[in-house]
């Protein structure tokens, strides 16, 4: 019997995560965004097709984020969308910070910034981007349509 990882992680990567990651991993796998998602499907930012994905590249991206820092920059349109829409519901996305950081045993924080005159297509960002998605799930995010303002 075979068990899938959380987030799409890489067995290789799953192995090389401390136990506080792997716990985190698992909480962030499961974490519940549904006022996100039916907010950002409401206002027609993400359509229910494209949601599952957006969530999980957005779920995917809080995880690198929390345990490598940051560096990375969002490159998902429709994944930032329901990150901001997720910020707009406060006191939900605050619990889910304290509880990664009580997770891994230090403050985190998964702070979304604007970016000099809108655009949020930092090049140095994007490859801090590729290559954590690379080692960790094995994906390319070369090919994804970046964001800009």
């Amino acid at each position: 019997m075979t068990c899938c990882l959380p987030l799409g992680l890489t067995p290789t990567a799953f192995a090389a995560l401390s136990f506080r990651e792997q716990s985190l991993a698992r909480f962030i796998d499961k974490v519940d965004m549904k006022c996100a998602m039916t907010r950002a499907t409401r206002k027609r930012q993400v359509s229910a097709r494209k949601m599952p994905a957006a969530c999980l590249f957005l779920r995917q991206y809080l995880f690198q984020k929390a345990i490598l820092g940051d560096g990375s920059e969002m490159v998902d349109q429709a994944a930032d969308n329901v990150w901001h829409n997720w910020i707009l519901h406060t006191r939900d996305y605050r619990e889910f910070q304290q509880e990664c950081g009580r997770i891994l045993g230090s403050e985190v924080w998964l702070d979304h910034g604007p970016y000099k005159d809108g655009a949020m297509t930092r090049r140095p960002g994007r490859e801090v981007t590729a290559e954590r998605f690379a080692a960790l799930y094995g994906i390319d995010t070369s090919r994804k349509r970046h964001i800009s303002g």
